[in-house]
Formats: structure tokens, sequence, C-alpha cells
């Protein structure tokens, strides 16, 4: 009896179901703070992932090459532009260079195809995926810094760099900081509701419960009364 007072009451009329209860995803238009992830992941995926850090691997030489399909030839100069006043390191490409872009275009491309769902849909089974996007892009961009400042292949314009790649520093700490913070970073625990009724209802259940549970357990006067009588022979 006390069990399932405990699962389910009546309370005004209204029939409760107390139950396991399952996660609702909060709709994007309660979590205005994912819109910056979700642009961010959308210019990666649009931008660099498939056109800047692809020039790389279909251009082995940027001295000497034809031009690619795609990228196409004028995002292809626009690269090539920035790197001879900017960034030689992409234009020098040694091969741990290439080891980050082979990443990128085959691990962080698929990952943010499944980001921008989950970022928009509310899934909470992008936070594994996320803590290894975000330590990997973290570590690559660290080294990438490390050879622009102090490698053979260091830049001369260090602020424009910096700023360059800054949001590949920070958005990785902020990833790992939206998906630390809760276990279910997406969704919320609802209860099912039979009938019409509110999480008011819900914890005067609760309450409801407790009590006929101790009152269903406790000894009443008379039963310590015929406690202290003798027993017949």
């Amino acid at each position: 009896m006390c069990i399932r007072d405990r699962y389910q009451r009546r309370v005004h009329g209204d029939f409760v179901n107390m139950g396991k209860g399952r996660y609702v995803s909060f709709p994007l238009s309660k979590r205005l703070f994912d819109i910056p992830f979700i642009i961010f992941f959308l210019f990666n995926l649009l931008f660099v992932t498939y056109i800047i850090d692809l020039e790389t691997l279909v251009i082995d030489n940027p001295h000497k090459f034809t031009y690619p399909i795609w990228p196409t030839p004028i995002m292809v100069d626009i690269i090539h532009w920035w790197g001879k006043t900017f960034d030689p390191v992409l234009l020098a490409r040694p091969v741990w260079w290439r080891a980050t872009i082979w990443l990128d275009v085959f691990l962080f491309g698929p990952y943010y195809v499944f980001a921008l769902y989950a970022f928009i849909r509310g899934r909470d089974w992008i936070k594994v995926p996320s803590f290894v996007y975000s330590g990997i892009l973290f570590a690559n961009v660290a080294i990438i810094m490390m050879e622009e400042m102090c490698g053979p292949n260091k830049t001369h314009s260090p602020t424009a760099v910096w700023i360059a790649n800054l949001p590949w520093l920070l958005f990785p700490l902020f990833i790992i900081a939206r998906m630390w913070l809760y276990k279910h970073p997406f969704s919320e625990k609802h209860y099912p509701i039979t009938k019409k009724g509110t999480h008011e209802k819900l914890k005067e259940t609760q309450t409801v419960s407790l009590i006929n549970c101790l009152l269903y357990t406790s000894p009443s006067p008379r039963d310590a009364t015929l406690s202290r009588m003798p027993s017949s022979a």
C-alpha cells in the first residue's frame, strides 16, 4: 500500500502518475546561448574544413600547382594570399601540419554535421563526442600557435594570426564548460501525468505519500498497550 501510494495518488480529482519519468529536450528558443556554438560549427563546416583545410590536401606544392575543381580558383588565391601575407606555415606545409588537416577533414567535419543537429534539436548524446573534439582541437591549435610564434615558419604578423586563431582556442573551452555543467546538457526530466495536472500537484502528491507511509508504518497507542499485556497460558 505504501509503495503504491508512493507512485500514484488521486489528488483533487486528478490522477497523477509518479513513475520514473523521461528526459525531454529544451527547444532552441529556450537555449539562445547555444546559437554561437551553432554558428561556429556551421562556419567550420562550410568554410574552414572543406575549403581552407581541404586546399592543403589537394594542392601539395602551393608554388607549383594546377587549380583543382574544388576549392575554386578564387578561394585558392585568397588562401595563398593569407599565407604569403600573414601565415607562412600555411604555405610551408610540414608533415605535422598536414596531420592536423587530415584530422580536421575526416574527424572534425563529420562531428560538425552531428553537432549541428544535436545542438539545434537538443540531443544529449553529443556530450562525449564534444569532449573528444574539444580536446583534440585545442591541442592542434596550441601546437600550431607555437610554430607561428617560435618555429622556423613563424609569422611576422603575430597580432593578425592571434586574432584569426583565437576563436579556435576559446570555443573548445566553452564547449567543454557547456557539456560539463550538466549531466544532461539539453534536457530535463519530466514525469508523465495521465490527466490534467501541474508540478505543484506532483509535489503535493509526494508530501501526501510520505505522510501515508509514516502513518501506515507507525504503531498505534493501542498496539503499544497490547504489547504490555501478559500473554495467556
